[in-house]
C-alpha cells in the first residue's frame, strides 16, 4: 500500500525560520566550542534577526578591541564572516506590545480602584 504523505518525503517539509541573536552569531564567528551545535540546529533554516544585531556586533568587536582582547586584523575578520552569514533582518513594531500595556496599566488602576472601594479584612 502506497501512501501519499511520508516522512521520507521531503516535498512537503517547510523550512523553519529561527531567530538568532548576537550571542549565538558571536559564538560561530569566534569559533567558541558552541560553534558546532549552533550551526548542527540552524543547518538548512532561515536566520531572522531584528536589524540591532548589525550594531551589537559591531559594539560587541569594538569592545573587545579596546579591551586588547582581539587585534584589528582579528576584528576586521570576524566582520567578514559574518557578513557571509545568510541572515534576513527584520524591523521590529512595537505597536501590539504597547497596546497591551496600556490595557494592562488599565486593568491595575481598576484593580487599585476596586481595592481602595473594598478593602479586604485583614485575617490576620
Amino acid at each position: 500500500m502506497r501512501y501519499a504523505y511520508s516522512p521520507y518525503n521531503l516535498a512537503h517539509w517547510k523550512i523553519m525560520n529561527i531567530t538568532i541573536d548576537t550571542s549565538a552569531l558571536i559564538s560561530v564567528i569566534t569559533d567558541e566550542p558552541k560553534k558546532a551545535k549552533i550551526i548542527e540546529l540552524t543547518i538548512g533554516a532561515n536566520l531572522i534577526s531584528p536589524n540591532s544585531v548589525q550594531w551589537e556586533i559591531a559594539n560587541a568587536f569594538s569592545a573587545m578591541l579596546k579591551r586588547n582582547r582581539i587585534t584589528l586584523s582579528q576584528a576586521q575578520s570576524c566582520i567578514t564572516l559574518y557578513q557571509q552569514i545568510p541572515i534576513k533582518f527584520m524591523d521590529v513594531v512595537f505597536i501590539k506590545p504597547l497596546s497591551w500595556l496600556n490595557n494592562l496599566k488599565s486593568m491595575l488602576m481598576t484593580l487599585i480602584s476596586f481595592n481602595a472601594l473594598y478593602k479586604p479584612k485583614r485575617l490576620y
